[in-house]
């Protein structure tokens, strides 16, 4: 269903794609129910594996759902959205912990890489808090799967890793570059309690910086090796893939 959705959503109204969508997380949910029962005889590292499928899938789903709701209907798809990621990232660590995730080989960096799509998009409809918790999600994922690729510079892991380093490198540079814009999101700009939204900005920037200092080198290296194993996947979209890796 959602292939055909992806060949043919360019074509539907947007009546018509909210149908259709529904559909689809229908459809998945119920898988996600039948696969999460005893009776299905289901190991848990397969249950774990097929729980990590779903909820990449729904990410999807939401993410497209978010692109043609209402503006009143924006606030909660948003939430809704973040909430599925943290959940996906949650069972990325359980498969990354079972080792299940060393056996996806590029499978695994198709949804990874898709997903930092979907979450570079995603970056400028958020707040302040909303980015911190999508920041979190992005060290999250690849900790883990640096974790999976032990060591092993050339593994798909190890290019996932890689890549949401540059994801968040990115993100960070043009957030510097709008912060004395007002912000993209037409969300929630709310500030914390003794806190402006620019001051949140600029203390989740210069966390980012340490972070990236922190991981060496070696992240840096290479990105033109990592180019052109991701140009064979064609995984992400070429005009987020360059802005990713300019």
């Amino acid at each position: 269903m959602w292939i055909n959705y992806s060949k043919e959503c360019a074509n539907l109204s947007a009546e018509s794609r909210r149908a259709v969508l529904l559909d689809i997380h229908q459809a998945i949910t119920w898988h996600t129910s039948v696969w999460s029962s005893p009776a299905e005889g289901l190991t848990g590292t397969e249950r774990e594996f097929l729980m990590w499928y779903d909820n990449r899938m729904l990410i999807s789903v939401k993410f497209e759902m978010l692109e043609i709701c209402l503006p009143s209907e924006r606030t909660i798809a948003v939430s809704q959205l973040i909430e599925l990621i943290g959940r996906f990232v949650q069972q990325t660590k359980s498969v990354s912990a079972n080792g299940s995730l060393v056996f996806l080989q590029d499978i695994t960096a198709v949804y990874f890489s898709s997903l930092a799509a979907i979450v570079y998009k995603l970056f400028w409809k958020l707040n302040p808090g909303q980015k911190r918790m999508m920041v979190d999600a992005i060290k999250e994922i690849h900790g883990a799967c640096s974790e999976s690729a032990n060591g092993d510079i050339n593994s798909p892991s190890a290019f996932v890793a890689r890549f949401y380093t540059r994801l968040l490198y990115r993100l960070n540079t043009q957030s510097r570059a709008l912060s004395r814009a007002q912000s993209p999101s037409d969300i929630d700009q709310t500030p914390a309690a003794n806190c402006t939204p620019d001051e949140r900005e600029v203390e989740l920037a210069t966390d980012i910086d340490m972070w990236i200092q922190q991981l060496g080198d070696l992240e840096q290296s290479c990105p033109t090796f990592d180019q052109s194993y991701w140009s064979t996947l064609s995984s992400v979209p070429l005009a987020t893939f360059e802005q990713i890796f300019e």
